[in-house]
């Protein structure tokens, strides 16, 4: 079988040639068409790199041309160097915006709204556990230690003896 894997991997890279004759596989392998099948993809590979050779010096051109065209004075010098002092203002009034964002009316409802949204699921959940700490209770036939001993088990350090799950 291993053989047979690595005949199928050589014909699927091409490296050998496969022909059923009667029923048996024949297999051979050239060295003249793996010469061949080289020089066709040298081939294309300098013709391709010559392709990309031409758009980089047509791109070097043309970013020459707008450089030159542009022209390097001494306003577009002093504009860049406002851009920058004005970008590092932006940035230092955002960071103080960012402080007064707990004074939001908009924040602070937002904020509300996620906490009850919060509280109903805590809620949720608090009722599934204790549904299905009775339903437990009923299967075990009422046996309140049996069922301790299930929650201590289930709950690991979250248990507290006598009281049950520990508040968050």
């Amino acid at each position: 079988m291993q053989v047979k894997d690595y005949l199928q991997t050589l014909h699927d890279e091409g490296k050998i040639r496969v022909e059923k004759i009667g029923s048996g596989n024949w297999y051979w392998s050239f060295l003249s068409e793996e010469k061949n099948t080289r020089d066709v993809t040298m081939s294309r590979l300098k013709e391709e790199q010559g392709k990309l050779n031409a758009a980089i010096e047509e791109l070097e051109e043309k970013v020459k041309l707008a450089s030159e065209l542009r022209g390097e004075d001494e306003g577009r010098t002093e504009l860049v160097t406002q851009q920058l002092n004005l970008s590092e203002a932006v940035g230092v009034l955002r960071k103080e915006l960012e402080g007064y964002k707990d004074n939001d009316p908009g924040e602070v409802d937002r904020k509300r709204k996620e906490i009850m949204q919060f509280e109903a699921k805590a809620e949720r959940w608090t009722d599934n556990i204790r549904v299905l700490e009775g339903r437990l209770l009923e299967m075990m036939g009422g046996d309140r230690e049996a069922v301790d001993g299930v929650k201590r088990e289930v709950y690991g350090d979250e248990y507290i003896e006598g009281e049950g799950l520990r508040e968050l």
